[in-house]
């Protein structure tokens, strides 16, 4: 019988310590490093959750809409909001987390819009249709829907709050109902030129600088998660 002694001891220890680090790489790996938007529609306005990867880590979970404020009536729903995102990095995904009485549609739509940015994050995203976000926390979120196959965006759309004034995302510029025309303009022409032009640079209305650049960076984060170079778009 082979005795066991002090060097082959370590040797094994170095070993396992190795198989460790390995599987902790390979768990790194899984995740890809970027900020991925998962979007769910609901009635009472739509659920978007941007997750943040770094290192192959969850690092950062945001609720861009639908906003559970103290002035929402429903005290489970407004607990759930809070410390949904936390958990989400806490356990590294939405498995494990559990309901909570009073706020099982709000679980089901955050941990559906999660999954789905964690699946774009993995490679394994079996749709086409990814959603970007321009943050805009004083006049809201510009959200952008684009269909991409290949290298084409075959579609752009604008999603809107249902209702502006209890929602994060910006509500449409209705001409005759928004007071400030140029960003009317930029709104309404913007997505069938960055269409047709295949483009994330779409030329700047006058007088509505930031509205036309707010939906070119949205756009440009639809291209990045579906794979592509944004510059090249340019």
């Amino acid at each position: 019988m082979r005795k066991i002694t002090k060097k082959s001891i370590l040797s094994l220890i170095a070993v396992f310590v190795l198989v460790a680090a390995f599987s902790g790489a390979v768990v790194a790996q899984d995740l890809n490093d970027g900020q991925y938007v998962g979007y769910v529609p609901g009635d009472h306005g739509d659920i978007v959750i941007e997750v943040k990867v770094n290192f192959g880590e969850i690092t950062g979970v945001e609720i861009l809409n639908n906003l559970k404020t103290t002035q929402y009536p429903h005290e489970q729903a407004r607990e759930y909001f809070v410390n949904f995102p936390s958990a989400v990095i806490r356990n590294q995904g939405t498995e494990g987390i559990d309901a909570i009485s009073g706020a099982t549609g709000s679980h089901n739509s955050y941990t559906e819009a999660v999954d789905m940015a964690l699946s774009i994050a993995r490679d394994n995203y079996d749709d086409n249709t990814y959603y970007g976000v321009s943050r805009d926390y004083a006049h809201g979120h510009y959200l952008v829907e684009a269909v991409i196959e290949g290298e084409e965006i075959k579609s752009i759309n604008l999603i809107t709050a249902k209702n502006p004034e209890e929602e994060a995302l910006v509500g449409d510029k209705v001409e005759g109902e928004y007071p400030h025309e140029p960003a009317v303009k930029a709104f309404n022409e913007w997505p069938e030129k960055a269409l047709n032009n295949q483009t994330t640079d779409v030329d700047v209305v006058s007088g509505a600088t930031h509205t036309i650049e707010a939906l070119n960076d949205a756009l440009a984060q639809c291209l990045t998660q579906a794979g592509l170079n944004p510059d090249d778009y340019k």
